[in-house]
């Protein structure tokens, strides 16, 4: 297999997971603090 076809392939991976992550990232945030947050409350 050629070595340019996978690097271009895993460095389009990347640019797209990259995206994802961006976007999920405040989401996972906010879940995470509220989690937290009710964690302390509860206890």
């Amino acid at each position: 297999m050629n070595g340019k076809i996978v690097q271009g392939k895993y460095e389009l991976f990347l640019q797209k997971y990259n995206e994802g992550v961006r976007k999920y990232i405040p989401i996972y945030r906010e879940e995470y603090m509220s989690l937290v947050q009710w964690q302390i409350y509860r206890s």
